[in-house]
């Protein structure tokens, strides 16, 4: 391994705080006010689930807008006014009682998670670290994890101790001492034109079906993890505490990271298609455990720790997936793929929310997830068989 430089070192540290900021504490770390919220506002899980799918959704449908204006404008600008933007309405969020609000204020929210999250966290990393930069794209992806698992029981606690709305100024404080200052610091160590369209090779020709079958896979597999926001209430569906309800959470982001970094190893043994498929089986055995014992607390941290596999596959297994199969053209190909993945995601998050209020209980959204991880594995293995036709 190539020894990295001081400035290296500080850049990924950085690039991880604010990943660990925008998806850690704010996407993963939401739904850990689903049910004290719904209960303090007297509305369903699922109207305040939607919260996080105007996050999602936005953050998704901005790549496009960032990227565009990251042509007119330093990275770290708009790093640091995506981190305002979040932080200004967070606090927003926990001082009103109004959905519709809300719902707006997320909206911005997302936008402002978009620029500092992982687009510009990967564009800095390859300017830093160039074309090889694998192992630290892993780092940086896992430690989202590493900032929800140590965040979900703090802030369990808060909201124990002080209600909801102390929780939300106090995950805007955090992104205020932890993102701000990293945001404002971090620059390209060069910006060629080419690195930021993604056009330096010459386009390849990848068929339609394979394309098609690619497209299909990742956006199926995105659902899968859909259900993170609602492991805490899972557990509390189940007759356990909320405390525990946040270590159920944590247990599942503490398996993210491990599960991330290695995927990341395994697929240098394997071909990165089979190696997803395996994680998403491990996954699907954990939501098995959830929907048959979760009861149990020893099953039930189980569950949630194989759950925790379903990360890598839907983050670390995409990318490295279209990687393998675009090639050159991965930067086109991965931008749509992500926006996709983005909306499905935030659609099954918000529907499993749903489908909980439906039917007073979580076990048919897990049982949804569980028919989607067969097809999900399913798709797996057709896009193996046919990439590896095509190569």
């Amino acid at each position: 391994m190539n020894k990295f430089t001081r400035e290296q070192i500080f850049t990924l540290i950085r690039c991880c705080l604010c990943i660990g900021g925008s998806i850690g504490m704010v996407s993963n770390c939401m739904g850990i006010f689903y049910s004290p919220m719904s209960s303090a506002l007297g509305t369903g899980v699922g109207q305040v689930a939607v919260i996080s799918t105007c996050i999602s959704i936005t953050q998704g449908l901005f790549g496009p807008v960032f990227v565009r204006l990251n042509k007119r404008f330093a990275i770290q600008h708009l790093m640091s006014a995506g981190v305002l933007a979040g932080i200004l309405c967070i606090l927003a969020l926990s001082f009103t009682a109004d959905l519709r609000l809300a719902y707006m204020l997320a909206v911005i929210i997302g936008a402002g998670n978009c620029c500092f999250g992982f687009i510009p966290g990967t564009m800095l990393l390859r300017s830093w670290f160039g074309e090889r930069n694998g192992a630290v794209n892993g780092i940086m992806m896992s430690f989202s994890g590493v900032l929800a698992a140590l965040m979900n029981p703090v802030f369990s606690r808060v909201i124990t101790a002080w209600g909801y709305a102390s929780g939300l100024r106090f995950m805007a404080l955090l992104l205020a001492v932890l993102a701000l200052p990293s945001a404002l610091t971090l620059r390209m160590k060069e910006e060629p034109q080419q690195i930021k369209t993604g056009k330096q090779y010459p386009k390849r020709e990848i068929s339609r079906s394979l394309l098609v079958l690619l497209f299909v896979t990742c956006i199926i597999t995105s659902t899968l993890t859909g259900m993170n926001t609602h492991l805490s209430s899972i557990a509390l569906e189940a007759g356990h505490s909320l405390n525990f309800g946040a270590s159920v959470v944590s247990a599942a982001m503490i398996t993210n990271v491990i599960s991330k970094l290695l995927l990341g190893s395994l697929a240098d043994r394997m071909a990165p298609i089979p190696a997803t498929r395996l994680f998403v089986i491990i996954g699907a055995v954990g939501t098995a455990i959830l929907f048959f014992l979760r009861a149990s607390e020893v099953f039930a941290l189980l569950g949630a720790c194989f759950y925790g596999f379903y990360f890598a596959a839907s983050t670390v297994g995409i990318t490295m997936m279209t990687q393998a199969i675009a090639k050159e053209r991965y930067s086109e190909i991965y931008s749509r793929i992500t926006l996709y993945n983005s909306l499905a995601y935030a659609l099954s998050m918000t529907a499993y929310g749903f489908l909980k209020d439906a039917f007073s209980s979580y076990s048919p959204a897990l049982l949804i997830i569980l028919c989607t991880s067969a097809i999900s594995v399913t798709l797996n293995i057709l896009l193996h068989r046919m990439s590896t036709k095509k190569a």
